[in-house]
């Protein structure tokens, strides 16, 4: 059997490159906090705590409209635009966010 990555063909979806060495963090607390600007097109993102995150040039999380829910120990992939920031406020409990900057492979 062969076990290797699917390579986006036949409608299969692409595993990001992690630049784990590029990666940040950012204080999740009672007000809205923004990243520094990521070069990149995804970032992975895995809160330690429920938080409301968005993204952009100048962003600012809320909690409810304009931002989304992301809860503790989730991962995710979310695309972005070169140069946008990501912002994130708690819900109830301040955390970390770690942000990984993401690669699509060729």
């Amino acid at each position: 059997m062969d076990f290797t990555a699917p390579t986006g063909s036949g409608g299969m979806l692409q595993c990001p490159d992690l630049n784990l060495s590029g990666g940040l963090n950012v204080a999740i607390g009672a007000s809205s906090v923004q990243s520094a600007a990521i070069q990149a097109r995804a970032v992975f993102l895995s809160p330690d705590q429920n938080c409301w995150v968005t993204a952009g040039f100048n962003p600012t999380a809320s909690v409810g409209a304009g931002s989304f829910f992301l809860p503790q120990g989730a991962m995710l992939t979310l695309p972005i635009q070169p140069g946008w920031k990501i912002a994130v406020i708690q819900t109830s409990a301040a955390g970390n966010l770690p942000i990984v900057p993401c690669t699509y492979p060729n």
